[in-house]
């Protein structure tokens, strides 16, 4: 029989060390948490399912494992439009066929 505990990720919450919560329920558990919750905790700002404590958010900054995905993401992202993609000259329909049928625009002969 296998043990499905051990294929399950499961995360600490932010707020209470003693709750553990399956990682894909972490934002549901942390919003019914943080109403109950009386510090002053900020979440980051690569990932809201992480809250710091504000003294030690410059720390936390440099960090972040979730810092380095972001990071990258717009990296490549900045670096792919430099580079010409996607293409800045808009695609042209000249080999396509013209329809002579005018949608939503009235003719003078339909007035009546």
């Amino acid at each position: 029989m296998p043990n499905y505990a051990r294929e399950v990720e499961v995360v600490q919450c932010p707020f209470n060390k003693s709750h553990v919560v399956r990682s894909h329920r972490i934002q549901y558990h942390i919003v019914k948490c943080l109403k109950n919750y009386k510090g002053s905790k900020v979440p980051c700002p690569f990932n809201a399912s992480e809250y710091i404590d504000p003294d030690e958010m410059m720390m936390h900054l440099g960090q972040c494992p979730y810092r380095m995905i972001r990071e990258t993401h717009f990296f490549y992202s900045r670096s792919c439009v430099a580079n010409g993609y996607p293409p800045s000259t808009p695609f042209l329909h000249d080999d396509l066929p013209q329809s002579d049928e005018n949608w939503g625009i009235d003719s003078p002969d339909e007035d009546g």
